[in-house]
């Protein structure tokens, strides 16, 4: 068998951290834990969430939203990768997740995805937030969308046909993930 993976130590104080606030949701413990360009992906949308002030929002609107919070299970994936197995309650109805955290070299989680099920509780916990954080987590995806625009966009803000879905988007669905999308070039 081979060697059991391990969290580099940066990534596994970051990782303290996280359960430091899971148990007392402190906004400002978050914020330390987080890069500025943190990824956030829910289970919710397709795109992710991007940006530490979105992931903030929706972390400490999450754990008011969840009872019985408990993580039971870890699994390292390597130095810098770690999924966390929870369980809680909305309501009456029971869930199960996973959270998979990246962390960079400096120990700051840099992604944040998360799976749940079943989808009656996955449902109940997207109504909950909709009504807590909904347009406040639209504004901010907002900015975040028109702050990535590319550099080439023309005076109304809209890009060149190539990269809204002409050419090169239909090449790139071919060439697979490793191209850029388009709305994602620099």
């Amino acid at each position: 068998m081979g060697e059991i993976p391990a969290l580099a130590p940066l990534a596994q104080r970051t990782l303290d951290g996280w359960h430091r606030f899971v148990g007392s949701p402190d906004r400002d413990l978050l914020a330390s834990l987080l890069s500025e360009h943190i990824v956030f992906r829910s289970p919710f949308v397709q795109s992710p969430i991007p940006g530490r002030e979105a992931t903030l929002l929706v972390l400490t609107t999450v754990v008011q939203i969840f009872e019985n919070f408990r993580y039971y299970r870890t699994f390292v994936a390597g130095s810098h990768d770690v999924a966390l197995e929870f369980a809680a309650n909305i309501g009456k109805w029971q869930l199960k997740g996973i959270d998979l955290i990246t962390f960079n070299e400096s120990g700051e989680m840099v992604e944040f995805e998360v799976m749940i099920r079943p989808i009656k509780a996955l449902a109940a916990l997207g109504e909950k937030m909709g009504n807590r954080i909904g347009p406040q987590l639209a504004r901010l995806k907002e900015a975040a969308a028109a702050s990535s625009r590319p550099a080439f966009d023309d005076a109304a803000g809209r890009s060149p046909p190539c990269a809204r879905g002409g050419l090169v988007a239909r090449i790139g669905r071919l060439v697979g993930p490793f191209w850029p999308s388009p709305g994602t070039l620099p």
